[in-house]
């Protein structure tokens, strides 16, 4: 007798879109991908949340998977795995974007966004939750007055980093 594929899912049809997933589960950050990939340039680098060893540990670096546009870090376990000898610049990888997040100190943001030529900080509910971002961050209070909202929908907001205002 032949096999049959049969979905155990329950609300889709089963299907071969991978990206059908998650654009029904994370609509602000499918939206948002749609709206880089139609605009970002090549040479575009994001900044996301960082936590996780794969998309089962965690939804992080979910903007760059959806697109392909290399963020900071990803998934540091992944990384890890692939790039053992590479281990202390992950660590520094990962502080300075936490330091991105969470500063109220305009200049370490600015210094930040020029050491990895950072073109969009992805500001949405993980990295809030991941971060805690206080209410007098930086990317948050625009006191650095290099960042302006590129794009929004729901919990999800693209910041651009304003390219005049660069160190």
């Amino acid at each position: 007798t032949a096999l049959a594929a049969v979905s155990i899912s329950k609300t889709d049809a089963a299907t071969l879109d991978g990206m059908a997933y998650f654009a029904r589960i994370y609509p602000d950050e499918w939206a948002a991908s749609q709206w880089l990939a139609q605009r970002a340039a090549p040479d575009t680098v994001i900044v996301e949340a960082i936590g996780g060893d794969d998309w089962t540990t965690g939804t992080y670096s979910r903007v760059s998977m959806a697109t392909g546009i290399p963020t900071i870090l990803g998934w540091p376990g992944h990384e890890a795995q692939w790039r053992p000898d590479n281990l202390p610049n992950l660590g520094r990888r990962e502080a300075d974007v936490v330091q991105l997040y969470t500063t109220s100190d305009p200049g370490e943001l600015l210094e930040v966004l020029a050491r990895y030529n950072i073109t969009y900080v992805v500001l949405g509910s993980i990295e809030h939750s991941t971060y805690g971002i206080p209410v007098d961050a930086a990317i948050l209070t625009g006191a650095c007055g290099c960042l302006d909202v590129a794009f929004t929908q729901g919990s999800l907001t693209l910041l651009r980093v304003v390219e005049h205002d660069r160190p």
